[in-house]
């Protein structure tokens, strides 16, 4: 009967997909594999009377059944790993944590089709929001291999919604972790799973851009833009006082992250950015400069008047940085910043 699946006469496999439950009782483990089997075939229409007839020999929820479609999962043709991700569902109830484990488990594959398949499949097998299933997949953010890890995050963004705080927490562990590609993964999960506009999403990877890997600062940046809108104020505040941070890297990624966060020409990004022009450590004020040329346009006349008023500032070193900040704020030409910087220099503030 099950060689009838593969007859090329339609009514004949949907016949033998009829038949195949007359006459195997259910769960036989013999009529299981020989209607798997038929999933590789090279028509679709044997693939598709294939995933009709699991149904008829196993019941939901059958191990061995779940075990046989997964395996399909690995087969070297993308027609045979879709057919078994979509078959999983007949075998399968959304939630099935043997299946979602059997799953999860591909994301580890070396082969990144077998992982995409797995990160599909997981969409199937998992409904969004079940704990089981972040589990097994937010566990992977850990893994050495960091293909794995990448997997991890977009089978994450498949079972879990928005703003969803098992989520949230399983990703929240991770940034903290002792190995910096698991912080780096975690970070790149966070712009999946945080709500947009979320505050705590916010809050922790403005937190990683101070973190002392390059990578996951710049993880952090990329997905400053995932986790918040542009022009909030609590992103450009949290990213702005990174700025006056001891670490090079750290005040460069905050530069890098201003641009994601803030509008150009947004007055209180150029206030907040601004401040920092008097700061008494000059890496602060060269970083708050370059961090104004990320949030105004060029010549924009709040931030203009912004370093203006430093030209003549009580501090020569504020002076001097506000010059080079000006010089590159307004472009070649600019009349106002040309007259500004005559009236400095004739009255010795400016060299």
């Amino acid at each position: 009967v099950a060689g009838r699946l593969e007859d090329p006469v339609e009514a004949v496999r949907f016949a033998a997909v009829e038949a195949i439950g007359r006459v195997a009782p259910l769960g036989c483990h013999l009529a299981i594999r020989e209607v798997c089997s038929r999933l590789e075939h090279p028509a679709e229409d044997v693939r598709a009377a294939a995933a009709r007839a699991l149904p008829r020999v196993a019941a939901r929820g059958d191990t061995f059944a779940i075990s046989e479609v997964c395996a399909r999962l690995e087969c070297a043709a993308e027609a045979v790993r879709l057919a078994a991700a979509r078959a999983l569902p007949r075998v399968a109830s959304q939630g099935d944590k043997h299946a979602i484990d059997a799953v999860a488990l591909r994301l580890e594959h070396s082969d990144g089709e077998v992982r995409r398949a797995a990160v599909k499949a997981l969409g199937h097998v998992a409904r969004p929001g079940d704990a089981h299933a972040i589990n097994a997949v937010s566990g992977r953010l850990e893994h050495h291999d960091s293909r794995v890890r990448r997997a991890a995050v977009r089978g994450l963004a498949r079972v879990a919604e928005r703003g969803d705080e098992c989520a949230l927490e399983a990703v929240a562990e991770r940034l903290e972790h002792r190995e910096s590609e698991a912080r780096e993964a975690a970070v790149e999960a966070l712009g999946r799973v945080s709500r947009i506009g979320d505050g705590r999403g916010i809050q922790l990877v403005s937190a990683r851009l101070e973190d002392g890997d390059l990578f996951v600062r710049r993880a952090a940046v990329r997905n400053l833009a995932e986790v918040a809108r542009r022009g909030d104020p609590r992103a450009i505040h949290a990213v702005s006082a990174r700025l006056e941070h001891c670490d090079g890297g750290v005040r460069q990624a905050a530069v890098r992250g201003l641009a994601q966060v803030a509008r150009k020409g947004d007055e209180r990004a150029i206030h907040t950015v601004s401040l920092r022009l008097e700061h008494r450590d000059g890496s602060v004020r060269r970083a708050a400069a370059r961090g104004l040329a990320q949030v105004a346009e060029q010549g924009d006349g709040h931030a203009m008047h912004a370093v203006i008023s430093r030209l003549s500032h009580e501090d020569a070193e504020v002076r001097e940085d506000a010059k080079a900040a000006l010089r590159q704020l307004a472009g070649k030409g600019n009349d106002r910043a040309m007259v500004s910087l005559a009236r400095a220099w004739s009255t010795g503030m400016v060299r």
